[in-house]
């Protein structure tokens, strides 16, 4: 297994430094990235057919962590969405090259949680192509000028909860990092912890008003549920409801 936790905490956004590199250090096998980008023609190809929408810009990847008690500092660059999302057909081969070849991209996922004690998730619409039918709130850090001068994540990963359920900045009550994991795919899952003033029925009401095309419904769980929610429900690694619960735990 290519998963493993990277680090884990309770950092609020003042103890959370970060530094954006112009210049990857990333290598580059020509060979892969080639089939790679086939990969992704062939991919908007079948989405053009289907008429499904298909969505590529520079996103984040991590360059750098260093984690002290209190304290989180990450460095980033950036590569093209579409090939941290081609390449994963050859993660076996990149981490055979060394560490330097993976895609690090970056992306959140956020346990969403409701004042009557609900975690959000989110249901896929099929205006976009997609991997999977059900989600965790949050997505990929692309790079906009909204984030480039510190590469925010604490912004952009609040930004992703506000846009998807259309709930404001007034609503949240607590936005907290804990920390990050390497995905089986290499790339890299930041964990945050979100709660809001709201219930579950105003945060439906709230979701129905949207014009994001991302999620085209909403469903809730207990605390109790998240790990079978996470890894059979959404499908994605154990590590990240392990973050979750250790962190919130500690």
């Amino acid at each position: 297994m290519n998963s493993k936790i990277l680090f884990q905490g309770n950092f609020s956004k003042k103890n959370v430094t970060c530094k954006y590199n112009e210049v990857s250090s990333r290598k580059i096998d020509p060979v892969i990235e080639e089939k790679a980008k086939q990969i992704w023609q062939q991919k908007i190809q079948e989405a053009k057919e289907k008429g499904k929408k298909v969505w590529d810009q520079p996103v984040y990847r991590l360059e750098r962590i260093q984690v002290n008690k209190n304290t989180c500092e990450l460095e980033f660059s950036t590569i093209p969405f579409s090939i941290r999302s081609s390449i994963k057909e050859f993660t076996s081969d990149l981490i055979k090259k060394g560490k330097e070849y993976l895609p690090m991209a970056v992306y959140s996922s956020v346990f969403i949680e409701t004042i009557d004690g609900n975690f959000v998730f989110g249901e896929k619409s099929d205006k976009y192509v997609a991997n999977r039918k059900y989600s965790y709130i949050g997505g990929v850090f692309n790079r906009s000028g909204k984030y480039d001068d510190g590469t925010d994540l604490f912004n952009a990963s609040s930004n992703e909860v506000k846009e998807e359920l259309e709930v404001k900045d007034g609503d949240i009550e607590e936005f907290r990092l804990l920390g990050a994991f390497k995905s089986e795919s290499c790339n890299v899952g930041f964990v945050f912890y979100c709660r809001l003033k709201l219930t579950e029925d105003e945060i439906m009401e709230k979701f129905k008003k949207r014009n994001e095309l991302e999620l085209k419904n909403l469903f809730f769980a207990k605390k109790e549920d998240l790990r079978n929610i996470g890894v059979n429900k959404i499908g994605k690694e154990s590590e990240l409801v392990d973050i979750f619960e250790q962190s919130i735990n500690e």
